[in-house]
């Protein structure tokens, strides 16, 4: 869920009072709050009144500006690819946010062996779903990485012997060498589960 959602229902429930009610309270209807709780956004003014409402009521169980959790989209398996939302796999689960987290935070879970000695079974990898073309502040760092075959995969980025291709490296797997990379976004954090 996303971290304004979840702002939004512990406000009303701080409060204690149903979505009718509520939406009164910020000149909202019903079924607006109820899109709010399940994750639309607020338009900016009523951001504002919500958060006025926040203040008077003294809400501050958690810091609305930071994401407490963030979507897991996909699995590690095995081989290192991973199933993606995009290609109609989830997002399975919400967990935990890491330190910093933002809203373009999403999360892949580690299933097996393949990244042992940097993220072992079921261990969570983070970054930013930015899809960025590689570039060289990513050189050899551990980076979710898309390919232009559909793959996603996490490796460590290198530039290829040809120019536009990458060399991608894993802790256990065979390298894949001048690889067309669609886009790249460096892991941000690695959490054990």
């Amino acid at each position: 869920m996303k971290r304004r959602a979840l702002w939004i229902r512990g406000l009303r429930n701080h409060i204690n009072v149903n979505q009718t009610i509520f939406a009164e309270m910020v000149g909202a209807t019903q079924p607006t709050v109820s899109r709010w709780e399940k994750g639309a956004e607020p338009e900016i003014p009523q951001w504002e009144a919500l958060k006025a409402l926040g203040d008077r009521y003294n809400y501050v169980a958690f810091d609305p500006g930071r994401a407490l959790t963030v979507p897991l989209v996909g699995y590690v398996n095995a081989g290192a690819t991973v199933s993606m939302f995009a290609v109609g796999q989830g997002p399975f689960e919400e967990v935990e946010a890491p330190p910093g987290g933002t809203e373009h935070t999403v999360a892949v879970e580690v299933r097996g062996d393949s990244m042992a000695g940097m993220a072992e079974d079921r261990w969570i990898i983070y970054y930013n779903d930015r899809q960025e073309a590689p570039h060289e502040e990513l050189y050899g760092k551990l980076c979710v990485i898309g390919l232009t075959d559909d793959r996603v995969l996490v490796k460590k980025l290198h530039p290829g012997r040809k120019p536009g291709r990458f060399d991608l490296y894993s802790t256990n797997g065979t390298p894949l060498l001048d690889q067309h990379v669609s886009w790249a976004a460096k892991v941000e954090w690695i959490k054990p589960r």
